[in-house]
């Protein structure tokens, strides 16, 4: 499960679990993580988890799906 996205353009460009050392040309990214909005102008926003409760006997989990929301990114399941 990622912790962070890139986004480009309105799009999910990369799931990543920590923040990259050096990006672009930008080094000692990871030690940016409690600085949202300077990550959020760089388009690194954190991924937050949504919990679902559902009958399992009625789905089946295929993995996550994301959607952007502002400047956050949300993980829910996938559920068929």
């Amino acid at each position: 499960m990622a912790e962070w996205a890139l986004v480009e353009n309105g799009q999910i460009i990369e799931l990543h679990d920590l923040l990259p050392k050096n990006w672009r040309n930008h080094s000692g990214l990871d030690k940016s993580f409690d600085n949202l909005p300077f990550l959020n102008s760089l388009g690194w926003y954190r991924v937050e988890k949504q919990f679902q409760d559902y009958d399992r006997s009625l789905y089946k989990e295929e993995g996550f799906q994301y959607e952007i929301q502002h400047n956050k990114v949300i993980e829910s399941l996938k559920l068929i």
